[in-house]
């Protein structure tokens, strides 16, 4: 009877996203063993969770979010690729960062704008009027962007919602 509810705590292990091999390591018995155990259960075919599901959603969102370090650091932080990032951050429903630096924090400023109401802005992005623009688009609003001067930028509202 033990060595079904170990078996059991094993299968969960698995679909978590434990290797086979880190589980016998834990127990102490290989991974052949493992997967006798789990095939003589009935359990030969395994749903694991997907790889970027496994990405530990609260420190992803503290590198993402809270550091603002760039997909390619917090790849490497995770020694993943950074196509699993991006697939972590939809799964996680972790929103996108804006990119609009405002008073030196970044902020999302272009939900708050009357429409015809312009606001200055600080980009250090080196493409700020894609940056700048794709910001409204997340925000669901058309804006037109004049450069003031290298980095500033006033934004001025021209509609309600993007069509």
């Amino acid at each position: 009877m033990a060595k079904k509810a170990e078996t059991l705590e094993m299968t969960e292990l698995y679909k978590n996203g434990m290797t086979l091999q880190e589980i016998g390591d834990q127990y102490g018995i290989s991974r052949q063993t493992i997967s006798r155990r789990f095939k003589d259960m009935g359990f030969a075919h395994l749903e694991r969770l997907p790889k970027y599901a496994r990405i530990d959603k609260d420190r992803l969102e503290d590198l993402y979010a809270g550091e603002r370090l760039s997909i390619s650091k917090i790849s490497e932080a995770f020694r993943v690729t950074s196509n699993l990032i991006y697939q972590a951050l939809n799964f996680h429903k972790i929103p996108k960062r804006s990119s609009i630096k405002l008073n030196g924090k970044y902020v999302d400023p272009l939900r708050q704008l009357e429409v015809g109401e312009k606001i200055e802005v600080d980009s250090d992005a080196k493409k700020p009027y894609v940056v700048l623009h794709r910001s409204a688009k997340r925000a669901g609003v058309k804006i037109s962007v004049r450069k003031l001067e290298r980095g500033k930028f006033l934004i001025t509202r021209i509609s309600k919602k993007e069509e």
